[in-house]
């Protein structure tokens, strides 16, 4: 495909809200509940017992399969649970390639301790959400 050809595809599927995941295959962008335009979770990989983590993989790059094939010592969902949540630190945030990592209550992270998850987090360049 010719460049310019390309760059008005993307072009045009960016003007209209859409991203493509496949050549012809646009998918609409969901809206987050700040309205930021991230998606908003897709396969989730929560290692909550072992680590007190679950991991959504937000952006539309990441398959099913792919997850379920990373999540050593986790369970594959559909997405994070929201009991017993201490914060979350989003990378690559509006991206193709976002993930949100969920910190839970428990006894891996505490109110009193989860600020050096934060602090973890925006070393990586990641938003703390």
């Amino acid at each position: 495909m010719r460049p310019w050809i390309l760059a008005i595809l993307l072009t045009a599927c960016e003007d209209n809200g859409f991203t493509l995941v496949g050549p012809n295959e646009p998918t609409p962008l969901e809206m987050n509940d700040t309205g930021s335009g991230s998606m908003m979770s897709g396969p989730a990989c929560s290692q909550i017992q072992a680590q007190g983590l679950c991991t959504d993989f937000v952006g539309s790059s990441y398959t099913e399969l792919e997850v379920q094939s990373n999540c050593a010592g986790g369970t594959v969902r559909p997405d994070c649970p929201d009991e017993d949540l201490l914060g979350v630190c989003g990378l690559q945030v509006g991206t193709v390639f976002e993930t949100r990592t969920h910190y839970y209550l428990g006894p891996f992270f505490s109110s009193s301790n989860i600020d050096g998850a934060e602090s973890q987090c925006l070393l990586k360049g990641g938003d703390w959400l």
